[in-house]
């Protein structure tokens, strides 16, 4: 019989192991999602949403932006921005998943692999193949 392991287990091991890439990834993803805002969305978004969006940064609350973010997705090629929002939203997924305890079988080494793809998208890690 395969068991599912216990994914809260699984995480807080993952988190215990990997402390410092962790807060790297965290650290990218709020500076990258500055980035975003004022290079990007500020000139876009209605202003209320750049005020909620800099308000969720500036509170440490990153889940709050990708919430707001993720909820105009459908406007992202209107506005001609999808890609630097699309890729946001992917590594802060990628984070998430490689930190929670969403997928019942969920293992250590796709957790790793899910946080190196985020530290990729945010540019704390160099792309496999490439000289860092």
């Amino acid at each position: 019989m395969n068991t599912k392991p216990n994914q809260c287990v699984e995480s807080t091991l993952f988190c215990q192991a990997h402390p410092g890439e962790i807060a790297a990834v965290e650290s990218g993803l709020v500076q990258t999602a500055y980035k975003l805002l004022c290079n990007v969305l500020e000139s876009v978004f209605p202003p209320e949403e750049v005020r909620k969006l800099k308000r969720a940064l500036d509170d440490e609350e990153s889940s709050r932006f990708f919430y707001i973010l993720r909820s105009h997705a459908a406007t992202f090629i209107e506005l001609g921005v999808e890609q630097p929002c699309w890729n946001w939203i992917d590594a802060y997924g990628f984070y998430l998943d490689a930190v929670g305890t969403r997928w019942p079988y969920m293992t250590q080494e796709r957790r790793k692999m899910l946080l190196d793809c985020a530290a990729v998208q945010v540019g704390v890690k160099a792309p496999a193949g490439t000289l860092s």
